[in-house]
C-alpha cells in the first residue's frame, strides 16, 4: 500500500536501491512492476544519485518501474536534479550476543 501511495504522489520515475543479496526485497519490487536495471546503468545511477562507497556500489542493484525497454533507457532523462529517491536502510550493525539491546 505504501509503495502504491508513493507512486501516486509523483510522475517522476522512482528508483529503488537495495543490496544485490537481498533477494526477498528484489522479488517484492519485481512483483510490483519494478525491474533490475543493467549493471552499467546501476553503477551510473548509483554514482549520480547516491552518496555511497565504491564497495556498496559493487554490491547493490537499482530497480525502476517501466513498461518497455525504451522507457528504461529514458528513466534518467526524466529525473530532475536532485532525483526523487527512496532511500534504503543501512545494514544493522553487528553486535555480540552479550551486547545490551539499544532499545532498552
Amino acid at each position: 500500500m505504501l509503495l502504491k501511495h508513493l507512486e501516486g504522489t509523483t510522475a517522476k520515475p522512482i528508483l529503488i536501491g537495495t543490496w544485490s543479496a537481498a533477494a526477498w526485497a528484489i522479488r517484492f519490487y519485481e512483483k510490483n512492476g519494478y525491474r533490475v536495471l543493467s549493471r552499467p546503468e546501476i553503477e551510473r545511477l548509483l554514482r549520480k544519485y547516491w552518496s555511497i562507497p565504491e564497495r556498496q556500489i559493487e554490491t547493490s542493484v537499482v530497480l525502476a518501474k517501466a513498461t518497455s525497454r525504451s522507457e528504461f533507457l529514458q528513466i534518467d532523462r526524466r529525473l530532475p536534479e536532485p532525483a526523487t529517491i527512496v532511500p534504503r536502510l543501512p545494514p544493522e550493525p553487528a553486535r555480540s550476543i552479550d551486547a545490551p539491546n539499544p532499545c532498552f
